[in-house]
């Protein structure tokens, strides 16, 4: 099985821009940036992200609000911030070099067994398994069934080889992405077909199952497009989700309570005029119908619920680090979007 594997990937890799340069920051990097994120959306952005923080010395180096800027667009911003704190770790505990032992890696924040896992092996040749749901659904399918937690780690395990782990841990990655998919799995084109137990049976479209998602939410947000002497008011959100974007000012309420939602943000009372832009937001489970109204305030605001407020010129708003929800609205009051869906 590892003989056909790393032949097929051998000509069949994708090139993507991680691969062209391997240690471990780089490694670390990429593997955080795809989490909950597709190969489109960060393959553009990475070599960009490092000329910014080519180690991890730099990072450390770098305050929190520089690394989220840098961050802007790829969503799920704790993940940002989980790197810059391990990144300092790595600067003082380890001499700036990502470390080489399981429980070093493990103990960094925001790192689980499958990051550890990808980190040692691709980068420093450590025969430890990387368990994602490609390699999940490669392995069930092999199987004929669901494995469990504890069947799949073992069997992951097992079939690392002694020479050459992170090549091998790639490969079967790379057949979940590309061959093995969700959906319409191309088992023709597949080296591991002829012991594949779900090709054999035809129930290849049914494993592993699915997860069982929760239910969706719906909820409205609405927010204010605050004008002066050509110039827009933006907050800056305090630590917490989505710590240091910048968005309109309001609140995840509806259109009646966005001038309590202003006075609670800004500390001043506002008149909440007509719509200007809509636009729809998912996080996770949550989908949000988000409103941007024109508002004018009766004083001059200051940051009550923000980290910081400022005035912007229109023609700034593309270049600076903004919630999704923000940049979405921007771009429906501009003509540039109506109804947006992406995962935050």
């Amino acid at each position: 099985m590892q003989v056909r594997l790393l032949g097929w990937f051998q000509t069949a890799a994708r090139d993507l821009p991680w691969r062209r340069e391997r240690s471990a920051w780089r490694t670390w990097v990429s593997e955080l940036m795809l989490q909950q994120t597709t190969v489109g959306t960060v393959a553009p952005r990475f070599e960009e992200f490092l000329r910014r923080f080519p180690d991890a010395r730099a990072m450390a180096a770098a305050s929190e609000q520089d690394v989220v800027e840098a961050w802007a667009g790829l969503g799920y911003y704790s993940r940002a911030r989980n790197l810059h704190r391990a990144a300092r770790i790595v600067a003082e505990k380890h001499g700036g070099e990502v470390p080489r032992t399981w429980d070093d890696v493990r103990a960094l924040p925001g790192i689980g067994d499958y990051t550890a896992g990808a980190v040692l092996s691709l980068a420093h040749g450590v025969r430890v398994p990387c368990v994602d749901g490609n390699v999940r659904r490669v392995l069930s399918r092999l199987a004929g069934r669901d494995l469990d937690g504890r069947e799949l780690a073992e069997r992951a395990a097992e079939l690392v080889p002694e020479s050459a782990p992170g090549k091998w841990n790639e490969a079967l990655m790379e057949l979940g992405a590309t061959v093995c998919r969700p959906r319409d799995p191309a088992c023709g084109a597949c080296p591991l077909a002829a012991g594949c137990r779900a090709r054999i049976e035809g129930s290849a479209d049914r494993l592993p199952a699915p997860k069982v998602r929760p239910a969706t939410v719906k909820a409205k947000a609405s927010y204010a497009w605050i004008e002066r002497r050509g110039r827009v008011l933006l907050g800056r959100r305090p630590p917490g989700p989505l710590g240091g974007l910048w968005e309109f000012p309001g609140d995840r309420v509806p259109r009646a309570c966005l001038a309590a939602a202003l006075r609670a943000r800004l500390g001043v009372a506002a008149r909440v005029g007509a719509r200007i832009a809509s636009a729809r937001h998912t996080i996770t489970h949550h989908r949000i119908d988000a409103a941007l109204y024109a508002a004018t305030l009766r004083a001059d605001p200051r940051a009550a619920g923000y980290a910081e407020l400022s005035w912007i010129r229109e023609r700034d708003l593309p270049a600076l680090p903004m919630t999704a929800a923000a940049r979405k609205l921007s771009g429906d009051r501009n003509g540039s979007a109506r109804v947006w869906k992406v995962i935050e």
